[in-house]
């Protein structure tokens, strides 16, 4: 791994910096000049370095009999995950050109961002009022916001959230546009911090062979290079960076833990001396995941760092060997939740352990969702005190539709900024961390300037005129169902023939009796395209035309709320990052998907790469 310099003076950065980026604008041209042996011995450098470093999937699950569909059947026992295949992740073979600026901008955001959707995700009637058409339209978000005015968020509740505000940087190199924020199962955290890792030692290798054939002579960068001493890359904090520290994995786990902590000792008046055997953090999964490895390595990092025990099991199996103690009242939604216990067969007899944190790597899709037997599980977690990341009502923040909603005037301002009568208080009062989260109408255009226009399909009028904008330019519009997990979306011919299966429907009809009030109409952003090279399966494809998107971690434990209860100071911040590359021409899927590969931010001045696209030809050969 590339070591990280930051005790050094004003001078030293500059003239760093400035060979860095000489070295950077070569190796940036140098992408597409190795040779076929030299390029044969980097892959397969970079993909034994991947498979040791724990960079891996499992491999596909093997098929199952006809006879076995009673998933049933052994519903108790913990998920199978098929580890005996084990398969590098899919990667980019060079990191990715990212301008500096919008990396920055997209990290300072996450604070104001995450303040904003808790306050919304604590207006329960808005935010079931906001989803009310589209609940009617699409059965599965009908049945989270049925859920949700049974389970509401109480101000006597913590939310514990791991987001990631995904980007475009449009071709121009100067606009951060937001493609979603994702608010429930958010992955590659941990894969996507050990790909930086990977890149240093690609970058180590690369700037090696240029150093001997293409940056020798009275080049400052090269001499730096060739030298004993390995190449330091600049911290964040410096006025040039390379490939950023990334904090996505060990942030994470610092959440969950505090998380834990804080249950143990409000339920249970454990201390934190006890608190790591008090409890158990339950992560659910989806059957045969083959992104196991990427949670294995939280769980992991989560007991190796503070002693917090994991249990894996899926909806099913949390239904089967779980246990909830009647409430109290059934009528008082406000009384104690009782705790949530998950339950296993022993030899000495059933062992029950308290669940003090319920984290979904599953749920956001129907096909989670098979039986009834799924539903009870999650609404028996929601009846609980276990506190859940997310909670029903942050699961609903995340829809395409609240997004929409958000980039509404006047919204965003409701729910980021404080009202004089609050920030008075504020000012004399005791709340450190919602005095530390005070936000201003700066935060708000700071935000907003990420938004891209986006439509509903509510009323009447709005729908013809959106509808009549798309069908004109489908090229440069999306259309978005409440969905997530990559391959919902809908562009171009299908885009078409579903706005026109939609036009036998009266425009005139009751706003909730049109379908296409189950979608919301996006612009289409149009990134920035690199060359790269994609290895996959060992493999090296390319090079190839390329578009990156950016996704920026964020953690939240704690409560927007002035009238919060829960004696927590409040975590709001940034913690690593993500990105993912595609093929140019591919319009929707993801890593897990077999579309898309993990990537890390180059980090340069945006003229920079300007100047380097300029000597880039390799985007109109690849196409």
């Amino acid at each position: 791994m590339l070591r990280l310099h930051s005790h050094r003076s004003r001078e030293q950065d500059e003239r760093s910096n400035a060979s860095t980026e000489t070295t950077e604008q070569a190796l940036l041209t140098s992408v597409t000049s190795l040779g076929a042996e030299a390029l044969d011995d980097l892959v397969e450098h970079a993909v034994a370095y991947a498979t040791l470093h724990g960079l891996v999937m499992a491999g596909r699950p093997p098929p199952k009999p006809a006879s076995d569909t009673d998933r049933g059947s052994d519903a108790a026992a913990p998920p199978a995950t098929h580890t005996a295949q084990v398969v590098h992740a899919p990667f980019t073979l060079f990191p990715s050109p990212v301008p500096l600026e919008c990396f920055l901008k997209a990290r300072r955001l996450m604070a104001p961002l995450q303040w904003a959707l808790d306050r919304l995700a604590r207006d329960t009637s808005a935010l079931l009022q906001t989803l009310k058409h589209a609940a009617q339209q699409d059965p599965f978000i009908g049945r989270l916001c049925s859920l949700l005015h049974s389970y509401p968020l109480l101000n006597s509740e913590p939310s514990l959230c791991i987001y990631r505000a995904d980007y475009f940087i449009t071709a121009n190199l100067q606009q951060l546009q937001q493609v979603e924020v994702n608010t429930i199962a958010s992955s590659f955290g941990a894969l996507g911090t050990l790909t930086g890792d990977l890149h240093g030692q690609v970058l180590r290798r690369v700037q090696a062979e240029h150093a001997r054939h293409t940056l020798r002579s009275t080049d400052t960068a090269a001499t730096a290079v060739a030298s004993e001493e390995a190449p330091t890359v600049p911290c964040l904090s410096d006025s040039a960076a390379a490939l950023p520290r990334n904090g996505a994995l060990l942030g994470m786990s610092e959440a969950l833990n505090r998380a834990h902590r804080w249950w143990v000792e409000r339920h249970l008046g454990v201390g934190a001396a006890e608190a790591a055997r008090a409890a158990v953090v339950l992560f659910v999964v989806q059957p045969d995941e083959r992104n196991v490895y990427d949670q294995k390595w939280l769980e992991l990092v989560l007991w190796r760092d503070h002693g917090v025990r994991a249990r894996r099991r899926t909806l099913a199996q949390i239904a089967a060997a779980s246990e909830l103690p009647p409430a109290k009242s059934d009528d008082d939604r406000h009384a104690a939740k009782p705790t949530l216990y998950l339950c296993t067969d022993t030899p000495h007899g059933r062992l029950c352990e308290p669940v003090s944190v319920v984290y979904f790597r599953a749920g956001y899709v129907p096909d989670d969702y098979p039986t009834e037997v799924e539903w009870q599980a999650r609404e028996r977690i929601a009846a609980s005190n276990a506190v859940s990341c997310p909670s029903l009502a942050h699961h609903l923040v995340g829809t395409k539709k609240v997004q929409q909603w958000l980039s509404e005037a006047e919204v965003l301002e409701r729910y980021l900024l404080a009202s004089p009568e609050t920030r008075e208080k504020l000012s004399h009062g005791t709340r450190d961390a919602l005095r530390d989260n005070l936000f201003d109408q700066r935060d708000v255009e700071q935000l907003r300037s990420t938004f891209v226009a986006q439509f509903s399909f509510e009323q009447p009028d709005a729908r013809a005129v959106a509808v009549q904008r798309a069908l004109q330019h489908p090229e440069a519009y999306v259309l978005k169902p409440q969905r997530e997990g990559g391959g919902h979306n809908l562009f171009g011919e299908r885009l078409v023939r579903a706005l026109q299966q939609t036009q036998s429907d009266s425009d005139s009809a009751a706003d909730a009796a049109h379908p296409l009030t189950a979608y919301i109409l996006m612009e289409r952003i149009h990134p920035t395209r690199h060359p790269n090279i994609l290895v996959r399966d060992g493999a090296a494809h390319g090079p190839v035309s390329t578009v990156a998107e950016l996704g920026i971690f964020g953690v939240f434990f704690g409560s927007s709320s002035p009238r919060a209860d829960i004696n927590v100071s409040t975590y709001n911040q940034a913690i690593g990052h993500l990105l993912r590359t595609k093929l140019a021409h591919q319009e929707d899927g993801g890593v897990a998907a077999g579309v898309a590969a993990l990537d890390s931010p180059w980090l340069l001045r945006a003229e920079a790469i300007q100047q380097n696209a300029a000597r880039q030809h390799i985007a109109n050969s690849a196409e």
